[in-house]
């Protein structure tokens, strides 16, 4: 099969061994359909796993230990403890290993590391390394593991305390220098400097292949080598869950990681000697007291592939061969013509046409289909279209339904299996053991855990199937493994996994004791396998019996492959979010003996990731839902959008739906974010800048097409986007700043504002917008939700603002996948109450669909610079940039204050500094409201100047007006007025000058206060004297002391 379009034609019906096969002859179509399917997914799904492998190759080949610390890709210096169990898993707590500290205190203790903090790109937290040389104790450093991350356990190797900062500086070379670089299954090292060759030393642990190995040159072996899952992050720990196997090869790991010999020393296991001896480190690390120094890497499982493959494997096998419904889901899938997916399914049909399911039917009003419409009549908060495509799915054998952003794609999707369980429900026992139990599914475990829980609110019963770790918490009581353990032989399955518990300690402790020869240990481990078996036996059988009683059994398109599903039909399948999975995905679910079909997903917005080239030319990244929907199968549109204030909703539902999508939700349910100067109350602003783009390297491996650029380095170990070409993304620094400045601008405005979220194509970008975040979290409020991510990493979510930085700004009009209409879509839908688009209106113009935006939003399509005002003061966050940085971003606001071009603003303040040395250096520490105003009519600032000189004569007032700038925005009426206050309180010869060396004296209400505060605290001494003397008591009132009561030698 070459492409989806040669697929269109085929005519084929029925699989071999089928009685309507031998009628009609499509024995030989549907064999060679199914044959080149199987071949081309097989070769694509594998094209893909070896890419994702090779990836995670580039990823540890290049750089060094500090760069993937300092990625968060993996962490260093870990100590374990058990917890406590999840259900049938064994739950471990990882955290800094008490006796060494962090990482960013072994041997580097000069340098600044800066981090975002805990919990991802969904959980930007705070973490002081930012002003620190490492974590404070007792935290974790920054890192990108979030709940239901697949990682590896393995020993970590740190650096010999003996060697201090040259075995640093060896570290930070990493492989650059041609040092081995440990990967999760293996090493990597580089033959020469800055290139990877991707050679290993024989022995070691082969990335191509999979098969674990060690470190070179004698590193961990397989044995020490642990998968897990992460089930929670904290600040100061992680807790993993491990199956039985594991744990049980955790704990060895733990008890043969650092041992203390007879004499009360410290030693290291001979494979971790070995290898330090090989790299030509001596001495001892730093006694941990006991116990393995731990290392967690993201894992790279085969698990999907492998059920991937599996699935290809029975496309020509059926639960029921005889079954026309399994049989019309098969052929559709394999090309058949659109026609064959309108066919009923058999609950459907009529008692004529379906005499196999007449026991379902009944003849007239008292059909299924009519027993279905009628509760369709009675579901709430759904509309005319949703309702539609409700009553289309329950008529044909396969339906799609194409929901644009924020339609209700899964609030439909609930509806729909709410009508089916409600209309088996009163018909009795006999409709419900006809179709089953539903099967619902997406690609990822979010978009299952939605589904679960509105199946819940809606008191459906529920079975969610997978790794408890990856389900949320409060759902968790919905898993078949929590509904296990209340059934009867879930108790007493319980009760034999603690008996062998209890033989397996009661092994190791008499092994260690002495108490116990090999020969007993080894018996009692015998007997404790022996009843873990019978428990999983007992379990087993008691899944099968939850499953049967499900109205709905969850799982993630992956999970349909669980091996407690195996052999178990499902003859009505739902598939969420479809247009995200790649077919081979969508196949495993739907080969589970599926007679009637719903995808639900939107071919307008971002496809699936794939980030092999090879498989991208197969086709993996088309979509099941899109394949069927180009050969001409109908997909009903879901028109009515729920999400977006109508005037964000406006252009694309009218550019990438053809105005057929409306909006249901007037402006006033949608108030504008406060602080933007909307343009006529249009909820969407595009603010123009020219800073040039910049490359930015990635220490992931980029995506080979668009489609696939953003989560690629998530399949990596690294979340978000990446960049067009190999090794490299883009970033612009000005736009970074600029979104910073416009976040602080509205959280400060807003303190209603739950959500923002900052997106950009680019991983680069999100780096550079993450590092200047981590400095501007501690001052913003809390209580507001502030996500920065790819737009591709945030597709399915919403916020209430979001600033979307665009990055390519270049005079040639490049924009590389920014260009996407699908990518555009995404990011422009997210919002519900505002849109900040921040880019270079020259560049973007050069691409149709971006001109389109363009002119929809700023009237003319051209460049246009958007007002801004900033309503923070600068100097109170100097840590945040550096001080040119600073004075460039006044610069910038200044002219959107002035709708300016930025060259004249410079040619400005050149020509006001002419008249005011030393203007330009204060620019950073100015507003930039006093700055425009400064600039807006520099006539009037001369002639208040000249006025100011004649009320000081004997003073510099160009230095006054220097440090103070907003007395030449005063009226001169009320400079007078304040000047002549002054004069009454300090009625001494040379006030000017005092005024000269500190304008915090033209305050005449600050000046009164310090006075008799003076008065307070030194009765005997003059306080005029005194203040003249010295007057920085005066910062005292402009920080806001009201009592000073301190030597004004002591900071304040």
């Amino acid at each position: 099969m070459a492409s989806s379009k040669g697929k269109r034609g085929l005519s084929l019906e029925w699989p071999p061994g089928s009685p309507a096969a031998a009628q009609q002859g499509g024995v030989g179509a549907f064999s060679r359909a199914a044959e080149e399917l199987r071949t081309r997914w097989g070769a694509a799904v594998e094209a893909e796993r070896q890419e994702q492998k090779a990836a995670l190759r580039r990823l540890y080949e290049r750089s060094s230990l500090e760069q993937l610390r300092e990625e968060g890709v993996l962490l260093t210096e870990l100590a374990a403890s058990e917890e406590m169990r999840l259900f049938s898993d064994f739950v471990w707590r990882l955290y800094p290993h008490p006796r060494l500290g962090s990482p960013q205190q072994q041997g580097r203790q000069g340098q600044q590391q800066q981090s975002p903090g805990q919990g991802g790109p969904g959980r930007q937290g705070f973490n002081s390394r930012g002003f620190q040389n490492g974590a404070p104790a007792g935290e974790l450093p920054y890192h990108k593991f979030q709940r239901g991350d697949s990682v590896l356990v393995t020993w970590h190797i740190p650096q010999a305390a003996s060697n201090g900062a040259a075995a640093q500086q060896q570290s930070s070379a990493g492989s650059a220098a041609g040092q081995s670089v440990a990967g999760p299954r293996g090493s990597v090292k580089s033959e020469k400097p800055g290139r990877g060759s991707g050679s290993e030393a024989e022995g070691s642990g082969s990335w191509s292949d999979g098969q674990q190995g060690g470190v070179e040159g004698g590193g961990v072996e397989e044995r020490s080598q642990v998968e897990g899952t992460v089930l929670e992050v904290r600040r100061g720990h992680l807790l993993l869950t491990f199956s039985r196997d594991a744990s049980t090869r955790l704990e060895e790991l733990m008890e043969g990681g650092w041992v203390r010999c007879m004499d009360g020393h410290l030693e290291i296991p001979r494979e971790i000697q070995g290898h330090l001896e090989a790299q030509g480190q001596s001495g001892r690390p730093p006694g941990p007291g006991g116990g393995a120094i731990l290392r967690i890497d993201k894992g790279s499982k085969d698990v999907t592939s492998q059920r991937q493959l599996e699935a290809l494997s029975r496309l020509e096998s059926f639960h029921n061969p005889e079954n026309r419904g399994e049989q019309l889901v098969r052929a559709v899938i394999l090309g058949a013509p659109a026609s064959r997916a309108e066919e009923s399914p058999a609950w459907a049909r009529s008692a004529a046409a379906a005499a196999a399911a007449a026991f379902l039917l009944a003849e007239g009003p008292d059909s299924w289909v009519s027993a279905a419409q009628r509760e369709l009549h009675t579901l709430p908060n759904l509309n005319w279209s949703q309702k539609a495509a409700i009553a289309s799915a329950m008529r044909q054998t396969f339906s799609l339904w194409q929901g644009p952003p924020g339609t209700g794609k899964t609030r439909t999707m609930l509806g729909f299996m709410e009508l089916l369980c409600r209309t088996n429900a009163r018909r009795g026992p006999a409709a419900r053991q006809a179709m089953g139990p539903i099967l619902a599914t997406a690609d990822t475990n979010a978009a299952v855990d939605n589904l679960v829980e509105g199946l819940l609110q809606r008191g459906i019963r529920v079975v969610r199937v997978g790794q408890a770790a990856k389900v949320r918490p409060e759902l968790r009581e919905a898993c078949l493994d929590a509904l296990l353990e209340k059934t009867a032989s879930g108790q007493r399955a319980a009760a034999l996994r603690e008996r062998s518990l209890q033989l397996r300690q009661a092994a190791r402790e008499g092994k260690a004791s002495g108490k116990l020869t090999r020969q007993d240990a080894t018996a009692l481990r015998k007997e404790s396998d022996s009843c873990w078996d019978q428990a999983d036996a007992l379990l087993a059988g008691a899944a099968d019996m939850l499953l049967s009683k499900a109205e709905v059994v969850a799982a993630t398109c992956t999970g349909c492959g669980d091996p407690r599903l195996r052999g178990v039909a499902f003859r009505m399948v739902v598939i969420d979010e479809a247009s995200q999975a790649t077919e081979p995905s969508t196949l495993v679910p739907l080969l589970k003996g599926a007679e009637c079909v719903v995808l639900a997903g939107d071919i307008k917005q971002l496809p699936p990731t794939v980030i092999s080239r090879r498989a991208l030319a197969l086709g993996l990244d088309v979509p099941l839902l899109k394949r069927l929907q180009e050969g001409g199968l109908r997909a009903h549109l879901l028109q009515e959008q729920y999400r977006m204030h109508p005037d964000i909703a406006a252009f694309p539902a009218q550019h990438f739906y053809g105005g057929a999508v409306k909006s249901a939700v007037a402006p006033q349910d949608r108030p504008l974010v406060k602080g933007p100067k909307w343009q006529a109350g249009c909820p969407v602003l595009f603010l123009h800048q020219s800073w040039p783009e910049e490359r930015a390297s990635s220490s992931s491996c980029d995506a080979a097409t668009p489609a696939a650029a953003a989560a690629a380095a998530v399949k990596v170990a690294v979340e978000g986007a990446a960049g067009e070409e190999r090794g490299s993304s883009y970033a612009n620094r000005g736009e970074a700043q600029l979104a910073m400045a416009v976040l602080w601008d509205v959280v400060q405005a807003n303190q209603d504002l739950e959500t923002v979220a900052l997106l950009t194509p680019y991983n680069g970008q999100v780096r550079q917008l993450t590092k200047l975040f981590r400095k501007l979290q501690p001052q913003l409020p809390a209580g507001i939700d502030i996500t920065i991510s790819t737009v591709d990493g945030y597709q399915g979510r919403e916020a209430d603002l979001v600033i979307f930085s665009t990055v390519r700004s270049n005079s040639k009009g490049y924009i590389g996948f920014v260009a996407d209409e699908r990518r555009l879509n995404v990011a422009i839908t997210r919002a519900r109450r505002g849109l900040i688009v921040i880019g270079n209106g020259d560049t973007l113009s050069t691409d149709p669909n971006w001109r389109a935006w363009l002119r929809a939003n700023t009237g003319d399509g051209e460049k246009q610079l958007a007002p801004w005002t900033l309503t923070f003061d600068l100097r109170e966050r100097e840590t945040i940039w550096t001080q040119e940085n600073q004075a460039r971003l006044v610069r910038i606001v200044a002219s959107y204050e002035l709708n300016l071009d930025v060259q004249e603003v410079e040619y400005r303040l050149h020509l006001l500094s002419t008249i005011l040395p030393g203007l330009e250096a204060r620019v950073a520490y100015i507003k930039p409201s006093i700055l425009a105003g400064l600039l807006g009519d520099p006539a009037v600032v001369l002639d208040r100047l000249l006025k100011l000189k004649d009320l000081l004569p004997e003073a510099d007032v160009g230095k006054i007006a220097v440090g103070q700038p907003q007395l030449l925005l005063q009226d001169t009426a009320a400079v007078t007025a304040e000047l002549a206050k002054v004069r009454q309180l300090l009625p001494v010869p040379g006030l000017d000058k005092a005024i000269e060396d500190n304008p915090g004296l033209l305050d005449a209400e600050a000046v009164s206060e310090v006075l008799e505060e003076l008065r307070r605290l030194m009765p005997s001494q003059g306080p005029v004297a005194l203040l003249l003397q010295d007057p920085s008591w005066m910062l005292r009132v402009e920080r806001g002391s009201k009592r000073l009561g301190q030597p004004p030698d002591e900071p304040c």
